[in-house]
């Protein structure tokens, strides 16, 4: 299944393209005007300043177009950008220039975009073609004739049905549907099959509201206007509220009396930036239930507002929320798919940063995640960020971390303070509460509802080097000049990476002591554990691997999980193999020499019934 992150229903303001405000002045159009017209799907679109043509283009009303293709719209005020979103297509462009950033890439424009009467002007064209949506251009009828390129069929398979995408682009919604299923004829937003062995009817609507309603109130609304209108013909069987794909839907099942018979429904709410949306399943047999609620929760779980939403698998550049409103200027360009080399920088400066800790971000590919953080230092940053995972894309979320916002300002190191621990939790055996703690370090879930999401981006990694086990990161942040200082000064002398490991495990050894306490409630870093002699099992894990990936060894954290007890220890990959040292054993028995250094992986995994490799 596609998955999709429905971030940009929180993050963009729909704001109307009036012009009110905008000092920019009417450029010189050149005479008279000459009208032309804009037609989508066959329809010719009203608008409220009429299109007209500028140096061979036909130039319509930026606000009224993307509204209706079914994009999302933003104006930079301070700027006099306007940014359009539509199906992972970025489009951000200004008056008076043919520059335009497509996906975070300079594309020019055949003529710039104009304000006139008041409104800003596009070449309906180049707007059409930066979407992706069939055009065709005919100057000598002054026109210009779009289809929505969700005409053009894409399908999925789940399990053994095979699925083509259904839109109502107008809406701004898609969603699937098996191949065999067809559109109403009399009408666009219903589908249905005559199968009379899948005799099915789902009927997708659009509900505007106003910014108070919630999905529990229009569910509520909906159930009223059904007993309202059918009385006791109606029966609510059920409602519940549920995940499907990336939105969270409030499922309501019911039967209507009627005189060719009891019809069943099952109707699914969504709900997303005052707008609500619903999908209500037709089915014509009680028996028919559990396999009707499996199809319709099936589709359910694709529907996506495409003007609304990120697929992550493709290539996508997207900026959210706060990133127009903190002034942030890119010193190198940032664009979707951009190749890199294990790593790219990311430089720049933010105007309004007076309230900015700095950035958190997050890499990711699939299935695998890491972060970084960039701090603001005198309004700018400057960040070397790794694409660790190999060849092919790598997924980006940038994250504002706010100086006013302390209880979330880290990301990845939640300040989990002691007086923060429940009582139950200082109940617990050190053990358990270390094995929570650790969970929560690990937590690299960035919450994209939350309008401290400033960016999504793609980039492609053109390097097969597997550098994941030799990177800094959030704790183990070996880059320092102090470990640096005892792990060059221990091996300097030392030609093979064994010695080499050897003598940073005798360090630990020497010069730490287990301690089964957290200092101020919460896990240490690398860099903080530098000036520390005790440290409990993962922070000593944390400083041996931090150890080695400063002499370039790879090295990674693992945890064991046996019936009765968890464990965690260090792998170094020396001379093509990984090798298990228990550093945390060692130090908490005092052994004078180290007897658990460089251990045979496959006899110490068969200690343990699970194997997890932390993300560290």
């Amino acid at each position: 299944m596609i998955k999709k992150c429905s971030i940009l229903a929180i993050l963009f303001l729909v704001i109307v393209l009036t012009g009110k405000g905008v000092s920019h002045a009417n450029p010189h159009m050149g005479g008279e005007r000459t009208s032309a017209k804009v037609y989508l799907s066959n329809q010719e679109i009203a608008f409220e300043k009429t299109p007209f043509l500028l140096g061979g283009e036909v130039m319509v009303s930026a606000r009224l177009f993307f509204e209706k293709i079914g994009a999302q719209v933003l104006w930079i005020e301070s700027t006099g950008e306007i940014i359009a979103y539509r199906d992972n297509l970025f489009l951000k462009f200004k008056p008076h220039t043919k520059n335009a950033f497509v996906n975070g890439q300079v594309k020019r424009m055949p003529v710039h975009a104009v304000i006139y009467d008041g409104d800003l002007f596009i070449s309906a064209s180049f707007a059409a073609k930066t979407l992706e949506m069939n055009h065709t251009s005919d100057l000598s009828s002054r026109s210009v004739s779009i289809d929505h390129r969700e005409n053009i069929l894409e399908y999925q398979q789940f399990g053994y049905r095979h699925f083509k995408r259904a839109s109502i682009a107008n809406w701004g919604i898609s969603f699937y549907i098996p191949e065999y299923w067809k559109k109403s004829e009399t009408e666009n937003n219903k589908f249905e099959t005559d199968d009379m062995f899948e005799p099915y009817t789902l009927t997708a609507n659009y509900h505007p509201l106003s910014q108070p309603f919630t999905r529990s109130l229009l569910r509520e609304n909906l159930i009223a206007e059904l007993e309202q209108q059918h009385g006791a013909s109606f029966q609510l069987i059920s409602s519940s509220t549920v995940r499907l794909g990336e939105y969270l839907s409030d499922v309501v099942t019911y039967d209507i009396e009627s005189a060719d018979g009891m019809k069943h429904y099952i109707l699914y709410v969504f709900f997303e930036q005052a707008n609500g949306y619903t999908l209500l399943g037709e089915y014509r047999s009680v028996d028919a239930y559990l396999e009707s609620k499996e199809i319709f929760d099936l589709i359910a779980g694709t529907f996506s507002i495409t003007k609304l939403s990120i697929n992550e698998q493709l290539e996508h550049y997207t900026e959210l929320g706060s990133f127009h409103s903190l002034g942030i200027d890119f010193r190198k360009t940032i664009f979707s798919n951009m190749p890199v080399n294990n790593q790219f920088a990311f430089t720049g400066t933010i105007s309004n940063s007076d309230m900015v800790k700095g950035f958190h971000v997050v890499v990711s590919k699939e299935g695998e995640q890491v972060s970084y953080y960039a701090p603001v230092i005198d309004g700018a940053f400057n960040t070397r960020i790794f694409t660790p995972f190999g060849l092919g894309k790598h997924n980006i979320t940038v994250v504002l971390d706010r100086i006013e916002d302390e209880e979330n300002a880290s990301l990845v190191t939640p300040p989990i303070e002691a007086e923060s621990i429940n009582q139950d939790e200082i109940d617990l055996p050190f053990d358990v509460l270390l094995d929570k703690l650790v969970l929560e370090t690990l937590r690299l879930d960035v919450n994209l509802s939350t309008i401290d999401n400033i960016m999504k981006f793609s980039v492609l990694n053109i390097s097969a080097d597997q550098i994941r086990y030799v990177l800094p990161t959030e704790y183990i942040n070996y880059d320092y000049d102090a470990l640096y200082n005892i792990s060059n000064t221990l091996t300097f002398r030392l030609t093979n990476q064994a010695a080499k490991s050897k003598a940073l495990y005798d360090w630990i050894l020497g010069n730490y002591i287990y301690t089964e306490t957290l200092r101020d409630g919460k896990i240490m870093s690398v860099r903080e554990l530098i000036d520390q002699t005790r440290a409990n099992s993962i922070e000593l894990c944390m400083l041996y691997t931090g150890f080695l990936r400063s002499i370039d060894i790879p090295a990674r954290i693992v945890k064991g999980i046996a019936l009765d007890s968890t464990e965690y220890w260090v792998e170094s990959f020396i001379n093509g193999r990984w090798y298990v040292s228990d550093i945390v054993r060692d130090v908490a028995e005092k052994n004078e020499i180290s007897e658990y250094f460089n251990k045979n992986q496959n006899l110490h995994y068969e200690d343990y019934a699970i194997i997890e490799y932390l993300s560290y």
